[in-house]
């Protein structure tokens, strides 16, 4: 299911406890009732906690993502920073106008998940993902490769630039992948490579 999450939607880490094993989760409160909490963490969909079964719950600020975290993390910072008119959530996918973020598990199989972002943005989307399974499993399900960024990140850079989006600690540029005098720039500005993103688009 498709979740329009609003701007103002509140972080929240929950403590229950369910046949004696306590379990920790991190994610935004979709909706509550004096029965449920219903929490959308960062890459899957919904989990329903039992509001009866919960000890602990606390608001937390947005998740730290550094010059080192994990590209999945880094992906989702830079297409939250891309403008948009609209943006929703299918499980751990990130959709805006005409785009979808395919990081994390949509909880549905991919074929449907591919139909359900194609009826949420009203037409075929560009789809970004990370090089490995998905992005093999995309092309087999007819998915073309229509282009490839390459993301560099710095702690400390040593000089700005312009393109630059802000981590909690830390800067992340994205360049095409060809792009050799951006390459240089970014070099010599105290960045380094971290990884390349694939974007396709659907048959």
């Amino acid at each position: 299911m498709i979740h329009e999450l609003p701007d103002d939607a509140p972080r929240l880490s929950l403590r229950w406890v369910s046949g004696g094993v306590a379990r920790d989760l991190v994610g935004h409160l979709l909706a509550s009732n004096d029965q449920w909490y219903v929490v959308l963490p960062e890459d899957e969909g919904p989990v329903w906690v039992p509001r009866g079964e919960t000890e602990g719950v606390r608001r937390v600020p947005p998740r730290t993502v550094l010059a080192t975290s994990r590209p999945a993390d880094i992906e989702r910072v830079l297409e939250r920073s891309r403008p948009s008119g609209r943006h929703a959530r299918l499980g751990g996918w990130l959709l805006r106008d005409g785009h979808a973020l395919v990081v994390g598990d949509p909880g549905l199989p991919l074929d449907q998940a591919l139909v359900a972002v194609t009826g949420w943005c009203g037409r075929p989307a560009l789809l970004r993902t990370l090089p490995g399974a998905v992005a093999e499993a995309l092309q087999e399900a007819g998915c073309r490769v229509a282009q490839a960024a390459a993301v560099f990140t710095a702690a400390s850079p040593t000089a700005p630039m312009r393109s630059g989006v802000p981590l909690t600690r830390g800067w992340a540029v994205e360049l095409a992948a060809d792009d050799a005098e951006g390459r240089e720039s970014a070099l010599g500005a105290g960045f380094v490579e971290r990884y390349r993103a694939i974007m396709l688009t659907l048959p």
